[in-house]
């Protein structure tokens, strides 16, 4: 009977030594993880070109922009913001990613982004320059794609007045204005 259990023990060793490893599908295959080499990051010295100030939105693609001012951020010239997840100046909630994935620097006349953590960024190799509404792909660690882009925030208040400005009213110059001369006739006679 113990030579039984032996053989048995023995034939179940040997049907498991032939079964595959089961590996994430995002996993590559082990030649080509020896092949290959980490990415260099990427060496950015920021400049000042001239002295401004930028008020900026992060829109994430399919993401919840309603999230307050969270994603909203004032860059002076010579300055930078972080993106990333959690803790980064930009934040993006959609997928998971680590914080401080990019920067983005503000020259004065324009924006850089510079991918910090390259295993996010497979598309670019170098920092990307003029990036004001120009869509950006990053890649979590599951796969995930997300496009982000920057623009330029203006205030929902300001959206409406210069909407209600545009807006013809019919009889609109039979009213009289505060500033009109009708007034400074008044103040005459």
């Amino acid at each position: 009977a113990n030579t039984e259990k032996h053989d048995t023990a023995s034939v179940l060793a040997a049907y498991r030594s032939t079964m595959h490893a089961h590996d994430s599908p995002f996993a590559k295959p082990a030649e080509v993880k020896a092949k290959a080499e980490p990415r260099k990051t990427i060496s950015y010295s920021p400049v000042i070109k001239r002295a401004a100030s930028v008020r900026l939105v992060l829109k994430v693609e399919w993401q919840n922009p309603n999230i307050g001012k969270r994603n909203i951020k004032t860059l002076h010239a010579g300055g930078k913001v972080s993106v990333g997840g959690k803790n980064s100046d930009f934040f993006i909630f959609l997928y998971y990613f680590p914080r401080d994935i990019g920067h983005v620097y503000f020259d004065g006349d324009s924006l850089t982004f510079v991918p910090a953590k390259m295993e996010f960024f497979p598309d670019y190799d170098e920092a990307i320059p003029d990036c004001l509404d120009r869509q950006i792909r990053a890649v979590n660690h599951k796969g995930k794609e997300v496009l982000f882009s920057f623009g330029l925030y203006e205030a929902p208040e300001v959206k409406l007045n210069r909407l209600l400005g545009s807006i013809k009213f019919p009889g609109f110059k039979d009213i009289i204005q505060p500033d009109s001369s009708h007034e400074q006739e008044k103040e005459q006679g």
